[in-house]
C-alpha cells in the first residue's frame, strides 16, 4: 500500500493489517520527494484536488482568492516537500 500524504490512513493501515492476523509484520519505509511548482502550476494542480472540486461555488471562490494572495508572496517558483510512505506485509499462508 502506498499512501501520499495523508497520515490518518498510513496510522490507520498500520493498526488495521496486523489486527487482521492476515499478514506478517508490517515493514514501513518513508521516502521524501521535493517537487518544483511555479506560482499558475501549483493553483492549477490544488484546483484539481477533490476537497476542493466538493466545495460550493461560494467557498470556492473565497478558496482560490485566498490561495491567490498567499501566492503573491512566494518565490515565481518554489519546491514542496511530499512524503510518502510505504507499508510492506507478507500475506501468512
Amino acid at each position: 500500500m502506498l499512501f501520499r500524504s495523508d497520515p490518518m490512513a498510513v496510522k490507520s493501515a498500520e493498526k488495521e493489517i496486523p489486527e487482521s492476523g492476515l499478514f506478517y509484520p508490517v515493514q514501513k519505509k518513508e521516502y521524501h520527494v521535493e517537487l518544483e511548482y511555479d506560482k499558475e502550476k501549483y493553483a492549477q494542480m490544488v484546483s484539481t484536488m477533490s476537497w476542493v472540486i466538493a466545495l460550493s461555488e461560494e467557498k470556492k471562490k473565497a478558496s482560490d482568492s485566498e490561495l491567490s494572495n498567499l501566492l503573491e508572496k512566494q518565490d515565481e517558483t518554489f519546491l514542496i516537500t511530499y512524503k510518502h510512505t510505504l507499508l510492506i506485509a507478507k500475506k501468512k499462508p
